[in-house]
């Protein structure tokens, strides 16, 4: 009975998205992308860089996974007081500064930076990148929510979030191959994450925008009726 809901409700989902909202389909792809790519990078790369690279401390570890957290946190506080003002056409921007973050990790483990000013780099950047993706992320869901029957929004968000989620363990699995095959150009695969993440967000202009004209015009009608 349990499998029988979570089939139906999925399959209700995917419809709604097919057939009333084809740009949702395009943003799941996106954030599964992107989840793919930068979330992966820097969730399995902060303790190599930290720890194996820099032979930084458990509690520098700690206090740098605990910028990834506070910035989360800023990012939510940041989104609620922006409100109205952030909007859709700002999302690529945001990705464009969270993968700008991912790329100045890569130049901080360059030789020519002292691990301690790499170290220090690298725990503000990740403070940094969090709080920027929470902003992309709270402006896209809160759109996404606004256009989606009331009936629907916990299967649809659901829906969206598994999918976009699924993506990050093989990312986690492909860059812990990566930083294993290449332990000595960590560097290079941190630039590598940040340059493709920023030409996915160039990319995804046409996406986002598409996106806000059908929220704005579903504002319009609101407003009419």
């Amino acid at each position: 009975s349990l499998l029988r809901t979570v089939k139906g409700d999925l399959a209700e989902s995917w419809r709604f998205m097919g057939r009333e909202k084809p740009n949702f389909l395009r943003v799941t792809l996106l954030l599964a992308l992107f989840n793919l790519v930068l979330s992966a990078a820097i969730i399995v790369g902060i303790p190599i860089m930290v720890v194996q690279l820099l032979h930084g401390s458990d509690t520098q570890l700690g206090l740098t996974q605990g910028a990834l957290g506070l910035g989360g946190l800023m990012g939510g506080l940041l989104a609620s007081g922006l409100g109205a003002r952030l909007r859709l056409h700002h999302s690529p921007l945001l990705l464009l500064l969270a993968s700008g973050g991912v790329v100045l990790m890569g130049v901080a483990l360059l030789p020519l930076v002292s691990p301690i000013v790499g170290y220090g780099l690298i725990t503000v950047l990740s403070f940094l990148v969090m709080g920027v993706s929470t902003l992309f992320t709270v402006t896209i869901l809160a759109a996404m929510q606004g256009q989606t029957p009331p009936d629907l929004l916990g299967k649809v968000m659901a829906t969206v979030l598994a999918t976009a989620n699924c993506a990050q363990p093989l990312g986690q699995a492909v860059y812990g191959l990566l930083f294993e095959g290449l332990a000595d150009h960590t560097w290079a695969v941190m630039l590598g994450a940040g340059l493709l993440a920023a030409c996915l967000a160039l990319r995804a202009r046409p996406v986002f925008w598409a996106l806000e004209k059908e929220t704005d015009r579903g504002a319009g009608d609101a407003t009419v009726r």
